[in-house]
């Protein structure tokens, strides 16, 4: 997910990412069973599990400041010349 946050910005000058679903309710065993930032298998008890993508997007988006820009590719933001 960080990659992808990331390489929005990169590839496409992509500013905005959507994370669908924030809070995952599934059943083990199924495709989509912690897909999301949080899995809660059963909702109505109040437990939760916080998935590491959550780590992932904190990490990307709480360092800046309201007025900080993006820089262009090839001033200092772009890809690695080996991925």
């Amino acid at each position: 997910w960080g990659h992808v946050i990331n390489s929005h910005w990169v590839i496409n000058k992509i500013t905005s990412s959507i994370m669908w679903n924030l809070v995952g309710a599934y059943y083990h065993g199924t495709n989509w069973y912690g897909s999301s930032m949080m899995t809660s298998v059963e909702p109505w008890s109040g437990h939760y599990e916080v998935n590491p993508v959550i780590w992932a997007t904190a990490h990307v988006t709480q360092f800046t400041e309201i007025g900080w820009n993006y820089l262009l590719n090839g001033t200092g933001s772009g890809e690695l010349p080996n991925g």
